[in-house]
């Protein structure tokens, strides 16, 4: 028996709900670049800090990611910090893994005190 995996056989360079599975961390963006995918379209791949590989976004998450700034800018997307965890979606009738982005809650925080527009005490 080996103790090899699909990722070993196959790495992506991309990270995948496999390398999230059973994981969640808080990430700060650092870039976004478009880059050429296997098929030959080109997609916004979000960068972190300290993190090698980079997320491929589709349009639920640049719609997160634009809300949380405020602003469908990528540059203003920088520095934003983020909470990645493992999710599931539907995809062709079928329940899959995949990567899912969520406010912190120090943005969840926030955002209820802009929206109250008053600072919330601590408990």
């Amino acid at each position: 028996m080996s103790n090899r995996t699909f990722a070993d056989a196959w790495p992506s360079r991309y990270l995948t709900a496999a390398d999230v599975q059973d994981k969640s961390f808080n990430a700060t963006i650092k870039n976004i670049e478009f880059e050429k995918m296997k098929y030959g379209t080109e997609q916004p791949v979000d960068y972190f800090e300290r993190m090698k590989k980079g997320v491929v976004l589709n349009k639920s998450k640049g719609k997160f990611l634009s809300g949380l700034a405020k602003s469908q800018k990528f540059d203003d997307w920088i520095g934003l910090e983020i909470k990645i965890r493992e999710g599931l979606t539907t995809f062709a009738g079928d329940e899959v893994a995949c990567i899912k982005f969520e406010r912190t809650a120090a943005t969840k925080k926030a955002q209820v005190e802009d929206e109250l527009n008053d600072a919330l005490p601590e408990f």
